[in-house]
C-alpha cells in the first residue's frame, strides 16, 4: 500500500533547549510503531530560521514526543533545511556520558552499558541473555526460552569466567559492518545479529542502523513464531 503523507502546520520543535517553528510531515502508516529506521517522520526550517541547527543523532522533542535526527539535506533552492527523523521512548532516553569508553575499534555514545561475569567465552558484538547463575551466554532466537530475555550486545570479546560489558541502548559503532539502512536488525542464532526476519523460534529487533557501520540498540518485543 502506497504511503501518503499529511502535513502538519504551526509544528514546534525544541533543539537543543531552543524552539523552532516547523514544518512537521509524518505518514499515514509506520514501520515498526514509528520507531524503525525512518523516513516516517520529517521536518523542515527555513535556513534563514535556524534550519542550520539541524544536525545528524541530535535529540529533539516535538509534540510531546523525542526523536533523533537520522539525516538533513537542503531541499527547494537550497533555503530549508529537511531532516528525516526517527522516534525514541522518552522514558528510556539514557544520560549520556561525558566521554564515551570504547573496545577496539567499537565506539558507543548515548548508551546504557551493564557487566555480567561469561558462562563461557564471548565475541564481540554478540548477543546475550543471562542463564539461571546470572551468567551472560549467546541468545538464540531458535531457543523459546530466550525471548522476552535478551539483555543486550556484547562490546568486546572475553574469556569465560570474566567480566564482560552488555549494552542495552543506544548507537554502537563497528568499522567492520555494512548495514542496510531502512531494515531491522533482528537477534540471529547463536547470538549472532541478522536482517533476515526470523521465521520460526522468536522475532526480536535488537535495533536499527542509522548508518552502515552504526547500530542504534533499542530492543523490541519478542514474539514467538
Amino acid at each position: 500500500m502506497a504511503t501518503t503523507q499529511r502535513m502538519l502546520a504551526n509544528a514546534t520543535a525544541t533543539i537543543d533547549g531552543v524552539e523552532y517553528p516547523v514544518i512537521y510531515r509524518s505518514p499515514d502508516e509506520t514501520i515498526l510503531s514509528g520507531l524503525g529506521l525512518s523516513r516516517d517522520y520529517s521536518i523542515v526550517i527555513p535556513v534563514a530560521c535556524g534550519g542550520e541547527v539541524l544536525q545528524a543523532r541530535k535529540l529533539l522533542t516535538m509534540n510531546g514526543k523525542t526523536y533523533r535526527i537520522r539525516e538533513t539535506m537542503h531541499i527547494g533552492a537550497g533555503n530549508e533545511m529537511q531532516a528525516t527523523l526517527t522516534q525514541v521512548p522518552l522514558n528510556t532516553l539514557p544520560d549520556i556520558p561525558p566521554t564515551p569508553p570504547t573496545d577496539g575499534g567499537a565506539t558507543y555514545t548515548g548508551s546504557t552499558v551493564v557487566e555480567h561475569i561469561a558462562a563461557y567465552a564471548l565475541s564481540g558484538h554478540r548477543v546475550v541473555v543471562l542463564d539461571a547463575d546470572q551468567r551472560a551466554i549467546y541468545a538464540d532466537r531458535t531457543d523459546a526460552t530466550h525471548a522476552s530475555k535478551v539483555l543486550g550486545l556484547t562490546t568486546s570479546a572475553v574469556s569465560g569466567g570474566e567480566r564482560v560489558r552488555i549494552q542495552t541502548y543506544g548507537e554502537l559503532t563497528e568499522p567492520s559492518w555494512a548495514w542496510t539502512l531502512d531494515e531491522p536488525v533482528f537477534v540471529g542464532v547463536s547470538g549472532q545479529l541478522t536482517q533476515t526476519p526470523p521465521v520460526a523460534g522468536f522475532s526480536q529487533a535488537i535495533g536499527f542502523p542509522i548508518s552502515p557501520t552504526t547500530l542504534f540498540i533499542n530492543l523490541g518485543e519478542s514474539i514467538i513464531l
